[in-house]
C-alpha cells in the first residue's frame, strides 16, 4: 500500500501531459500485448506452419514503422506535437479495423501483411511525437518519471497476457487457429480506449518558466529540462539572473544545428546511445518475437502457461527496473545499465546451452528466461534519460523518431531471425543474438568518460573537490 500511495503522489504532481501519457501507456501497452504478442505469432504459424513467416510479418511491421517515424519525428519538431498524435489516433482507428477485418473474414496471410503494416505506421507515428511531448514535460535530470513511465509500460504488458489466460482457459487452452483469433480479437476491442486518449493531448500544457520550478522542487531537482528553463523574456542569452540552469549550459540554447562546435560533446552521448541501441534491437529481434514459440516447440507449453510468463514478466522487468533506479543514486545511470547487459548476455548463453527435452530442463529454462528479460529491459528508461537529458527540446522529435528506426531493426531483424532459426535452430540463434548484443555493449563504454554520472567524471569531481579542499586559505 506504501509503494501505491507514493505512486498516486508522484501522479498527483505530474503535469496534464505527462498524467495523459501514463494512462495513455496502460491501454496501448495492454492492447498492444495481445494484438501484436506471442498469440499473434502462433496465430501466423499455425496458419502457416512457418516461423519465417513470422519473421516476415514482423519484418513488414517495422518497415512501416521505420518509414512513418522520420516524418513524425520532423512533424513533431516542427508543428504541434497533439496535432501529430491526433493524426496517428485516426490512423490507428484505420488499422485495427483492417485487422479485424482479416481476422473475422479468415482472409489470407497477405491481409494480415497489410494490416500489420498499418498499425507499424500507426506505432510510428505516435511514438515521436508523444515521447518528445513526455520529455517536455518532466524537470532535466529527473530519470524517476521514465522509471515510473517504465513500470507503467511493463505492468501494462502483462494485463493482455492475463486477458489471453482467461480467454484461452474458456476457449479449451489448445493452440487453435480460432482460438487465438478470439484472443486478437480482443485485443483490438482494447484498442478503442488509447486511441480516445491519444487526442487528450496538449502542447499549450508543456511545462513554462514558473512550472518548470514548482515541478523541480516538487520532485526534489535542481535543474530542470532544457527547453523549459529558458530564461525569462525580459532576459537575453548570456545572462545568468534567474536562470535555473548556467548560461553556458549547451542545453539551455534555442533551435540550433547539434553539430556546432559548442555542442559537440554533448552530441556524443545520444549518437553513441542511439548507436548501441540500433544494434541491440537488430539482435533482440532476431529472437524476442520467437521465445513464445519456443516454449510451444520445444518445451510443448499450453496455450494458458505460455500467456502467464508473459504475465510474470512484466513484475520481473518493473522490480528490476525500480532496482536499478535506486541503485543508479548509488553507481550511477550508465553503470547501471553496463551490468544489466552483461547478466542479459550470460543468460542468454544459459539458455542455449540447456537442453529442452525434460520437465526439469523447462523449468530451468523459465527461470532463465524471466530473469534474463528483466535484466534486458530494465536499464531502458535510465538510459532514455540519459539520452533526453543532452539533446534540447527543439531536436527531441527527431531523436525520438530515431527510437522508432531502433523499433524497426528490432522488428526487421525477426525476419532474419525466423530464417536462422529454420536452417540452424534456436540455440544457435540464441549463441547469435548473444554475440550482437556483445557488439552493441561497446559503444556505451566511451560513455563512461561523458556522462555526468560515469565513473571517469565522478572521479574528475572527487579529485577537484579534494584539489579544493588542499587549496591555501586566503589571509
Amino acid at each position: 500500500m506504501t509503494f501505491v500511495a507514493a505512486c498516486l503522489r508522484k501522479f498527483s504532481v505530474c503535469t496534464h501531459n505527462v498524467k495523459v501519457a501514463l494512462v495513455w501507456s496502460v491501454f496501448e501497452t495492454g492492447s498492444a500485448s495481445v494484438r501484436s504478442g506471442a498469440v499473434l505469432s502462433a496465430y501466423i504459424y499455425l496458419c502457416t506452419n512457418r516461423n519465417s513467416t513470422v519473421g516476415y510479418v514482423q519484418g513488414i511491421t517495422g518497415i512501416a514503422q521505420m518509414l512513418a517515424a522520420l516524418p513524425a519525428g520532423w512533424l513533431a519538431d516542427k508543428y504541434r506535437r497533439d496535432y501529430v498524435l491526433k493524426g496517428a489516433a485516426a490512423l490507428g482507428t484505420v488499422a485495427a479495423a483492417t485487422l479485424a477485418v482479416a481476422l473475422l473474414y479468415d482472409l489470407p496471410v497477405q491481409a494480415l501483411f497489410a494490416a500489420c503494416a498499418l498499425l507499424g505506421v500507426y506505432t510510428g507515428l505516435n511514438n515521436a511525437p508523444l515521447e518528445a511531448l513526455f520529455a517536455d514535460c518532466i524537470p532535466r535530470g529527473k530519470s524517476s518519471l521514465y522509471t515510473t513511465k517504465a513500470v507503467v509500460n511493463s505492468m501494462a504488458s502483462g494485463l493482455g497476457p492475463l486477458v489471453s489466460v482467461v480467454l484461452f482457459a474458456l476457449l479449451g487452452n489448445r493452440w487453435e487457429v480460432h482460438t487465438c483469433r478470439y484472443v486478437l480479437l480482443a485485443g483490438l476491442v482494447m484498442m478503442v480506449i488509447p486511441l480516445i486518449v491519444m487526442c487528450f493531448f496538449n502542447d499549450d500544457a508543456k511545462l513554462n518558466h514558473q512550472q518548470a520550478t514548482e515541478q523541480a522542487s516538487l520532485l526534489n531537482s535542481n535543474t530542470c529540462s532544457a527547453e523549459q528553463t529558458l530564461l525569462p523574456d525580459d532576459q537575453q542569452p548570456g545572462q545568468t539572473k534567474n536562470s535555473l540552469v548556467p548560461a553556458t549550459d549547451p542545453l539551455a540554447s534555442g533551435p540550433r544545428s547539434l553539430l556546432t562546435p559548442r555542442h559537440l560533446p554533448v552530441i556524443t552521448i545520444p549518437i553513441l546511445i542511439t548507436t548501441s541501441d540500433f544494434i541491440g534491437a537488430l539482435a533482440a529481434g532476431m529472437t524476442i518475437k520467437f521465445f513464445a514459440l519456443f516454449f510451444i516447440q520445444m518445451c510443448s507449453m499450453q496455450p494458458v502457461y505460455v500467456s502467464l510468463l508473459a504475465v510474470f514478466t512484466p513484475l520481473g522487468v518493473s522490480s528490476a527496473a525500480l532496482l536499478g533506479q535506486a541503485l543508479s543514486k548509488r553507481i550511477g545511470r550508465l553503470q547501471v545499465n553496463l551490468v544489466t547487459r552483461l547478466f542479459d548476455m550470460a543468460l542468454l548463453c544459459g539458455m542455449a546451452w540447456l537442453p529442452a527435452g525434460s520437465d526439469y530442463h523447462r523449468e530451468v529454462l523459465v527461470v532463465l528466461h524471466l530473469s534474463r528479460t528483466a535484466f534486458a529491459n530494465c536499464g531502458r528508461p535510465l538510459m532514455k534519460s540519459l539520452m533526453m537529458d543532452n539533446v534540447p527540446s527543439c531536436h527531441r522529435g527527431k531523436f525520438n523518431a530515431l527510437d522508432s528506426v531502433r523499433t524497426f531493426s528490432w522488428s526487421g531483424s525477426a525476419a532474419a531471425g525466423g530464417i536462422l532459426i529454420e536452417r540452424y535452430g534456436y540455440p544457435n540463434t540464441f549463441f547469435i543474438t548473444a554475440g550482437l548484443k556483445l557488439v552493441a555493449y561497446l559503444p556505451l563504454i566511451p560513455l563512461l568518460a561523458y556522462v555526468d554520472d560515469g565513473v571517469f567524471r565522478i572521479r574528475q569531481k572527487r579529485e577537484a573537490a579534494e584539489s579544493d579542499l588542499h587549496e591555501p586559505l586566503l589571509p
